[in-house]
């Protein structure tokens, strides 16, 4: 929740929703809301509700991103549903001014920020790419179809990398239990996934849920 309001959103309340809603407060504001408003409470409900179900179960800015518009709209015609007197808005030009550059300050921080996680990601995802385009090349050499591995870990954040090398996931070792695993000496981790999986799968991936592996050879004797 806190990063979907805090982080994804956060521009958006700070640069769209809180300046209307601080330039056009109006009295008996949420009385409207409830009476004559009653459509939009309704719009910035169903907003509230789809942003709240997706970070409970699963959020991502492509997912979030209508219920957030619907949110914003909302608001934002709430705040211009009874005009405010022009003459109120003039004598509140330094808080116009100080929330428009305050509205510029979130977008741009929030770019920055984001094209410096973009730059980030691309140069992990190229040297990911590069160890799967390996992994996928010695894959070939043991069979045509897909290669039966095994995880240690959890499995969801190496979904597309197992597609992408031609693995098919056949046993697990759940996240829970591939934590004790690892509080062991790292020569009795190595001993029981061997011994978890050998004569099973040629092949046992250690996962984290940031979506690193480390790949492991299982010999089949």
């Amino acid at each position: 929740t806190m990063r979907v309001f805090g982080l994804w959103l956060g521009p958006l309340i700070a640069g769209a929703i809180l300046p209307w809603i601080l330039l056009r407060a109006r009295p008996k504001m949420l009385h409207e809301l409830v009476t004559t408003e009653r459509n939009t409470l309704v719009v910035i409900g169903l907003g509230l509700i789809g942003l709240f179900q997706f970070a409970a179960i699963h959020a991502e800015p492509r997912l979030i991103a209508p219920f957030g518009l619907m949110l914003a709209l909302g608001v934002i015609h709430w705040c211009f549903a009874a005009a405010s007197p022009e003459t109120r808005l003039t004598r509140l030009l330094p808080l116009r001014v100080g929330l428009a550059w305050l509205g510029v300050v979130a977008v741009i921080g929030f770019g920055v920020f984001r094209m410096n996680e973009a730059l980030q990601s691309a140069q992990r995802l190229q040297g990911v790419t590069t160890q799967l385009d390996e992994v996928r090349r010695r894959m070939a050499i043991m069979t045509d179809g897909p290669v039966p591995i095994g995880v240690v870990g959890p499995a969801a954040p190496i979904m597309a990398s197992a597609f992408w090398a031609n693995t098919h996931i056949v046993m697990q070792v759940a996240p829970a239990y591939a934590a004790l695993i690892a509080t062991l000496p790292r020569a009795a981790q190595d001993s029981m996934i061997l011994s978890l999986f050998r004569g099973k799968v040629p092949m046992v991936w250690r996962t984290s849920a940031d979506g690193g592996m480390q790949m492991l050879a299982i010999p089949p004797n």
